[in-house]
């Protein structure tokens, strides 16, 4: 005959380092394999540096807290983010966090990578958000100077003595363009 084995109850967290307000120390994730189903508790733990009760140089979570917050202070002031991390990394040396850690050459080139990952998707975001910018602009040029090409004919119409009203309703003008029209005749 098997026992059942008393397993301790589990306990599940989110580091938070966001830079967003956290409203809830809790989220509820539902988590779903063939025939389970599980509704899980997360506690969501703000571990910005700040906000930490332990912060000797003993603790992994201050350790890292601390590299992330001089980090984000070093791109806040401008630094690149290779620049930011080395002087991180330094810091972290000099004050005795992530001792055995940060000294590696596996932690520099780890973050290099990411880094240059995270400087690239900001890049290529940077393109995307510049090319949906320039067709947007061209777009809206088009239409203004198709809606100018509107009215200039508009224009020549009522010069050679049609009525405004028969041009407005022969170019399908709307009341803003007539409008507009008007202050160009008055």
């Amino acid at each position: 005959m098997q026992s059942i084995i008393n397993l301790p109850l589990p306990e599940f967290y989110v580091a938070y380092n966001g830079t967003k307000k956290l409203d809830d120390i809790y989220s509820v994730f539902a988590l779903e394999h063939a025939a389970i189903k599980i509704d899980v508790k997360v506690k969501i733990v703000d571990i910005h540096y700040e906000n930490l009760e332990d912060t000797k140089t003993t603790n992994a979570l201050a350790g890292y807290s601390y590299f992330y917050k001089i980090y984000e202070d070093n791109v806040r002031k401008g630094l690149t983010v290779h620049d930011a991390f080395t002087s991180a990394r330094e810091k972290c040396m000099i004050h005795g966090y992530l001792k055995g850690f940060v000294d590696k050459e596996d932690f520099v080139m780890f973050y290099k990578d990411i880094l240059d990952y995270d400087t690239q998707l900001k890049e290529e975001g940077k393109a995307e958000g510049k090319a949906e910018g320039k067709a947007e602009g061209k777009a809206e040029g088009k239409a203004e100077g198709i809606e100018a090409g509107f009215l200039e004919a508009a224009m020549r119409f009522i010069e050679k003595g049609f009525a405004l009203q028969d041009v407005a309703d022969t170019l399908k003008l709307t009341d803003s363009q007539i409008g507009q029209l008007k202050k160009a005749l008055a």
